[in-house]
C-alpha cells in the first residue's frame, strides 16, 4: 500500500520545490520514512532516510537537512539503531542552530532524547525534556510521546505517564491516530516493556 504512494523524482526534480518550503521528494520520502518505520519495513524505512537526507545534503538548505534527519533519525531509534539515530539527529539539531529553521527541532530533540535514554544515558536524555518547547500541537505531541519513554527508561513512572497522558492528549486534538496508541501503550504499566 505504502509503495503506491512512491513516485520517484530522478535527476534534477528530486531538487525541485515546486512551490514549498522544500524539495519535494524530500518532504515525500520524509513522510515515507515514518511510514515504513511504523509498519516495521525497516529496509525500506532506511534506504528512503538514507536517500531524503542524501540528496538534502547535496542541497546543503538546513530546512531539507533537517526534515531528512529527523524521519531518518526516528526511523534508526525505532529500530534500535541509537547511535546512529544520534548521529543522525545530532546532524539535524546542527542544521537548525546554525540557521533560524526551527521547524524541526522538537522531534529531533525527541529523537536524541530516547536515543540517549536507550543507550544508558537516560539523565541526559531527560534532560532534554526542560531543553524544548514545541511551537506546535503535532510536534508537542510528538515530543510528548518520546519524554514519556525516556521517563520510563529513568524508572520514573509519574513522571512517563504525565508525559503520555499529555501526549494522548494532544494527538487527540490534533487527530494523530498512531501517536494516541503510542502514548496509551505507554500510560499503562503492564504494557510497558521497562516495567517488568
Amino acid at each position: 500500500m505504502v509503495e503506491d504512494l512512491r513516485v520517484p523524482l530522478d535527476g534534477q526534480l528530486r531538487f525541485e520545490r515546486f512551490g514549498q518550503p522544500g524539495a519535494l521528494s524530500i518532504v515525500a520520502g520524509s513522510h515515507l520514512v515514518y511510514a515504513y518505520a511504523w509498519l516495521g519495513e525497516f529496509a525500506a524505512a532506511l534506504a528512503e532516510g538514507q536517500s531524503a537526507l542524501e540528496t538534502a545534503e547535496t542541497i546543503g538548505h538546513p530546512y531539507e537537512i533537517s526534515f531528512a534527519a529527523s524521519a531518518f533519525g526516528f526511523a534508526l531509534r525505532y529500530r534500535g539503531e541509537y547511535e546512529k539515530a544520534l548521529a543522525i539527529s545530532r546532524l539535524g539539531v546542527e542544521a537548525c542552530e546554525r540557521s533560524d529553521v526551527t521547524t524541526w527541532v522538537s522531534r529531533l530533540y525527541a529523537n536524541l532524547a530516547v536515543a540517549l535514554a536507550r543507550s544508558g544515558e537516560v539523565t541526559a536524555g531527560a534532560a532534554i525534556a526542560r531543553l524544548v518547547t514545541p511551537a506546535k500541537p503535532i510536534d508537542e505531541a510528538f515530543f510528548a510521546c518520546a519524554m514519556a519513554e525516556v521517563f520510563l527508561q529513568s524508572a520514573d513512572q509519574a513522571a512517563a505517564v504525565a508525559w503520555s497522558e499529555k501526549a494522548f492528549a494532544l494527538s487527540r486534538e490534533t487527530r494523530q491516530r498512531a501517536l494516541q496508541v503510542a502514548a496509551t501503550a505507554r500510560c499503562r504499566p503492564s504494557t510497558c516493556w521497562c516495567s517488568a
